[in-house]
């Protein structure tokens, strides 16, 4: 007789950076700066590119869709780096990683299909 084992995984604990205890504030700053810029200057080159119609040409159009998905890769694994550092749960859910792991699998084969079509 054979023995399974019958348990589903339901939740990740997610380890971090090893032996970062109490330094959280550094790589909080960091990513917190790197998330503003992308969320303040790609919406900016968007804005510039709608307004000005000489920027109204192809390169200038690719450039608007590299800033969207700019825009979503800094909104699928931000806020849960800042959930690890800041408030310290480190537990993610089975959807929800399967969730992120899509949507950056999604993100980065556009993005490669794009500098495809761009070359």
């Amino acid at each position: 007789m054979e023995v399974k084992n019958h348990t589903s995984v339901k939740e990740f604990t997610l380890s971090g950076i090893p032996h970062a205890e109490g330094q959280q504030t550094v790589p909080s700053v960091v990513f917190l700066t790197f998330h503003l810029c992308a969320l303040l200057g790609n919406p900016l080159i968007l804005v510039a590119v709608m307004f000005d119609s000489c920027l109204h040409t192809p390169m200038y159009f690719f450039l608007c869709n590299l800033s969207v998905l700019d825009i979503g890769f800094s909104a699928v694994s931000t806020p849960k780096t800042f959930a690890n550092l800041l408030v310290k749960n480190r537990v993610i859910s089975l959807g929800g990683c399967a969730s992120q792991v899509f949507c950056c699998h999604f993100l980065g084969c556009s993005e490669c299909q794009l500098y495809t079509v761009m070359a």
